[in-house]
Order: structure tokens, then sequence, then C-alpha cells
């Protein structure tokens, strides 16, 4: 089981700019933020393991999510306050039976990032967003 730590991703800006996600808390689940102006600017990520069952129906399933709020500077009467006006979010959700291997649950999580790679048509749909034909 990997320790918390803190990570860094890049964005996809014209020039892309480091965001450092800090561990926040385990509970009620693991959960990283990136320091905002105000908490609940945050971006935030968290991730969630279980596994049920046991024998030839044990299963292992994860859920892992990412959350973007949008923050402005409003101005009521003279004085400028920062609130949230909209949050964006992905989430990842996966599931694998408990005589999966380590190569197969490698090759699905290798998979699915390079199925968003940049330009292609799942990150085209969501990105513009538009449907698939």
């Amino acid at each position: 089981m990997p320790a918390m730590s803190s990570f860094t991703v890049n964005d996809r800006a014209a020039t892309p700019v480091a965001h450092t996600f800090a561990p926040r808390g385990k509970e009620p689940a693991p959960l990283w933020g990136e320091t905002a102006v105000i908490p609940d600017g945050e971006k935030q990520v968290t991730f969630r393991g279980r596994s049920t069952g046991s024998g030839a129906s044990k299963r292992f399933r994860s859920l892992t999510r990412f959350t973007s709020p949008t923050v402005v500077n409003e101005t009521i009467n003279g004085v400028s306050v920062p609130r949230v006006v909209r949050v964006q979010g992905l989430s990842v959700e996966t599931t694998f039976t408990g005589d999966s291997t380590l190569q197969e649950r490698k090759d699905c999580m290798t998979l699915l990032r390079n199925m968003f790679v940049e330009g292609g048509q799942f990150d085209l749909a969501i990105t513009n967003p538009e449907g698939v034909w």
C-alpha cells in the first residue's frame, strides 16, 4: 500500500503550470489538496479503495475523484471577496477480480491513460464538449 505523499502534475495551459497536491487527511477517504485563496477553492483529489467478496468472487474496487473549483473575486460594497462560482471534475472507477494479474492491472491503467491522449477522440469529446460519431 503506497503511503500518502505530495505529488505535482502539470496542466495543459499554453505555458504549463505545475500544481502541487499535499495530503489533507485520510477520513473519510484519503484527500489531497492544492492550496488556494480560500479553502473551498482548493483543487482536490480523493481516493477510495476497497475489496469485497472472497475466493472466486473477490473484487478490488477503487474510485479516484478530481475536483477543480473556479474562484472569482466578487466586489460587494467596495469589498472584494473570493467566491466559488462552479466546480468541474473527473472520476475514474476501477474494478478488478481477485484473480487478475499484476500485468492485467498495469495494462488496464496504461490503456486507459493512453485513450485520453491530447487530441484523441475522447480528449476532444470531453474538452470541446461534443459527441463521438
